[in-house]
């Protein structure tokens, strides 16, 4: 916790590469423990999908965005990520080693600038390290590295309440302000802007295999000769009989054609409209590739869009 943290605490995580790191190396700078759990939010430790590791989400707000971010086609997200007060490595150099991107001068400059006092560490009189909500790193079609895109996770009404505190306020002013500094776009990320039940379903969706095996799966005879029958009847026949049929043709069992249905529509190899909530014994109703294009042409520019 905040205020027990110690000096000898804080320059182990800093030593320890916390906060640092990328994909399944990554260790967010706040991890959800029974002793710092919040009453106010949905806190929750959860497997992203392509990850071995478990991220650590303290919202509702937050969780939803980061399974959107990873459907429209991000390479990686990193929630909790530190904001260091002190002068450190410029963010993009963990994601491309293309050049030396060189340093970031820090969080306190930025807050000092802004006329923002940041709170200390009350046992070491250190300011606190902040943490932006999501960091989402993007990618050319192509694979080639693109950029970073910094998130902050807050519920509209909370914007719009009524005698806010004015920490609130100066926290995002902060986490655009840091973005700026680093040359990443930087969004505030309402969980009201996400379309219909397209969080709870992506989250249901969400393949438990590592990016690897996605990848190989995909490219594999057998998950193509499915999706191809799985096209020809998913969207005019029950989905989950449609899967039945079109895994029985490639030798899958029930379970693996069940497992393999829920992979394609999340991937959208099968045009399925996950807005709406999904009833696999009922035809499916396409709409969701439409429905991503969108999303990442707002969220990522057009540069992603193939």
């Amino acid at each position: 916790m905040v205020y027990k943290t110690t000096a000898k605490q804080l320059i182990a995580d800093i030593e320890a590469g916390v906060g640092t790191g990328t994909g399944d190396t990554y260790e967010p700078w706040i991890k959800v423990k029974k002793k710092n759990t919040s009453t106010r939010s949905n806190q929750s430790i959860a497997k992203g999908p392509g990850l071995k590791r478990h991220c650590h989400f303290l919202s509702r707000g937050e969780k939803d965005w980061a399974h959107t971010l990873w459907w429209i086609g991000v390479t990686d997200v990193r929630e909790q990520y530190p904001l260091f007060p002190w002068e450190h490595s410029h963010a993009r150099n963990q994601v491309d080693a293309s050049q030396d991107w060189g340093v970031h001068p820090g969080l306190q400059v930025i807050a000092d600038e802004a006329g923002i006092r940041l709170p200390l560490y009350p046992r070491i009189q250190v300011p606190i390290v902040l943490t932006l909500d999501l960091m989402a790193t993007t990618s050319w079609p192509d694979g080639t590295y693109k950029g970073l895109v910094g998130f902050s996770c807050k519920p509209r009404s909370d914007l719009l309440k009524e005698n806010q505190a004015p920490w609130f306020y100066e926290r995002l002013e902060l986490d655009r302000r840091y973005c700026i500094v680093a040359g990443i776009p930087h969004l505030l990320a309402h969980p009201e802007r996400l379309p219909g039940s397209l969080s709870r379903e992506l989250e249901g969706l969400a393949p438990h295999a590592t990016l690897q095996e996605i990848k190989a799966l995909r490219a594999s005879t057998r998950y193509l000769r499915f999706v191809e029958y799985l096209e020809r009847s998913v969207y005019t026949t029950p989905a989950c009989l449609a899967a039945n049929v079109a895994g029985r043709k490639v030798g899958w069992t029930h379970e693996e054609a069940g497992i393999y249905l829920r992979t394609a529509m999340w991937c959208q190899d099968v045009d399925a409209n996950l807005s709406e909530r999904t009833n696999l014994a009922a035809p499916l109703q396409p709409g969701g590739r439409d429905l991503r294009a969108k999303l990442r042409r707002a969220l990522l520019g057009d540069a992603n869009d193939a």
